[in-house]
């Protein structure tokens, strides 16, 4: 089940999943799928996927040149 989101631009884009999709409980455990998806890359490079031992409870762009300028643009989950 999809639980969050968040696209920084209309070729990038993060959303997080529970793996237990029959539990309404299961967004509140620490066990999440994120897929992140960038067009701009090589045909078969475009998905990613990492699983995370935390409950998702937002994603977040940070754009920081200054800290990161080979890579300026990149995505945080926020964890319960």
């Amino acid at each position: 089940m999809f639980t969050r989101a968040a696209a920084p631009s209309a070729d990038t884009l993060m959303v997080s999943a529970v793996l237990d999709e029959d539990n309404d409980e299961a967004i509140y455990q620490p066990a999440a799928r994120v897929f992140q998806y960038e067009h701009g890359n090589q045909p078969g490079e475009q998905w990613f996927v990492s699983d995370f031992e935390l409950s998702v409870q937002d994603i977040t762009v940070i754009e920081e040149v200054d800290i990161s300028p080979d890579r300026p643009r990149f995505f945080a989950l926020l964890g319960a």
